[in-house]
């Protein structure tokens, strides 16, 4: 779907790459009780997590993401594997 002019660049539908997740975006989940709060998470994808003050574990600041790298990254440096892919 094109916008009208009115409301600046038009976007075109082909232009927008979904190759990286089959999908718009995907789903990350995170078990806060599993986090030892390391902040690997949070360094390697801060768009996505960042760590809690209070608790000083990470959280999930955006769920839905549309480039797998960065979170397929995070999964595998999780010590203690507490990072998924949320089934959708």
């Amino acid at each position: 779907m094109d916008l009208p002019p009115q409301f600046g660049a038009q976007i075109n539908r082909n232009d927008v790459s979904t190759k990286k997740v089959g999908r718009p975006f995907a789903m990350v989940d995170l078990d806060n009780e599993c986090c030892i709060g390391c902040g690997a998470c949070a360094d390697l994808c801060p768009e996505v997590f960042e760590m809690d003050e209070r608790s000083r574990r990470a959280r999930v600041i955006i769920f839905e993401v549309t480039d797998r790298n960065c979170i397929d990254e995070a999964i595998a440096t999780c010590p203690v594997e507490c990072i998924s892919w949320k089934a959708g």
